[in-house]
């Protein structure tokens, strides 16, 4: 090989493997931005509604109440400490959520008889 096509193919190379690492490191960046912000939202999000759900004391039934700070594409449930849902509320069209939360209930039920979850060797609850 002649020294033109040696240092050709390094500066290829190594440009390549750069073009790999900023690419990476840009994904890595902004996948940690977006995550931080949409859970910093969601928190937000949460503090609104449970203030909001306090300060209308027990006036407004929980369902009324719910529908009013449901996400667009989202979903409300009001759990009691023993994981016993009081009252859901989805978006209008989302129905196919509370079909969904019921299917994963019944897979932690099973997980939680047998000590294996469907699809994967051990369940991890803590």
């Amino acid at each position: 090989m002649k020294l033109r096509s040696k240092i050709n193919l390094y500066t290829t190379v190594m440009f390549i493997c750069l073009l790999i690492v900023i690419n990476t490191a840009i994904y890595l960046s902004f996948s940690h931005m977006m995550y931080s912000s949409e859970l910093e939202r969601t928190k937000a999000e949460a503090l609104k509604m449970s203030r909001g759900i306090t300060q209308s004391g027990s006036s407004i039934q929980p369902n009324t109440l719910l529908r009013a700070y449901v996400p667009i594409n989202g979903m409300l449930r009001i759990v009691r400490s023993d994981g016993k849902a009081i009252s859901s509320v989805t978006a209008p069209g989302k129905q196919d959520l509370l079909s969904g939360i019921a299917l994963c209930s019944s897979n932690l039920a099973r997980c939680n008889a047998t000590g294996y979850y469907p699809g994967i060797n051990k369940c991890n609850l803590s």
